[in-house]
């Protein structure tokens, strides 16, 4: 009686250490891109704002990558399903989903090219862009009033006319007599 028990307990033994039926592969997530958080060029990120519940979408320039090389990334990524994580040494700041390749173009400055990613939820994109730091930095400041500057589209044609400066202007105060 004991013998016959020893292959029925074997046999549940092993229906109740696998989970998953025989000849199925276990399911295992795709590796992330990781991207720290020195490759980004955060004067050039772009946010697109989210309609209702859904999560903002950042476009991310990297910095030093050339077109073909974020091509090749972004390709490899969305047919893999490969999320995105952005890190700071080894602290995760953001993870995100790739959704495609990013370029950032301004006139006479050479484009930039990055990733472009959807967050799942807006409060996910405000803590990332918190640790990001989306502010504007000075010297992106003065770029963007340069490039203006440049383009007519942002010239205003209801300004107020100049004043008019008198062509002689009397310093001293008139004297009495």
């Amino acid at each position: 009686m004991k013998s016959h028990l020893l292959p029925f307990a074997f046999a549940l033994a092993l229906l109740a250490g696998s989970p998953a039926p025989a000849g199925a592969r276990p399911t295992t997530s795709p590796a992330p891109i990781v991207i720290q958080l020195a490759e980004i060029d955060r004067c050039r990120i772009d946010l697109w704002a989210a309609e209702k519940a859904f999560g903002d979408k950042l476009g991310l320039p990297l910095k030093n990558w050339n077109e073909s090389a974020v091509d090749v990334l972004v390709r490899a990524g969305i047919q893999a399903n490969r999320p995105v994580w952005i890190m700071d040494g080894r602290k995760v700041i953001g993870k995100c989903h790739l959704l495609g390749e990013y370029c950032d173009q301004y006139p006479d400055e050479a484009n930039s090219y990055g990733l472009f990613v959807g967050f799942d939820t807006v409060k996910e994109t405000q803590n990332a862009g918190a640790a990001i730091k989306l502010e504007r930095s000075l010297e992106e400041l003065i770029r963007l009033q340069k490039v203006q500057m440049k383009d007519p589209r942002y010239w205003s044609t209801d300004m107020p006319p100049p004043i008019q400066v008198p062509s002689k202007i009397n310093c001293h105060p008139p004297t009495q007599p």
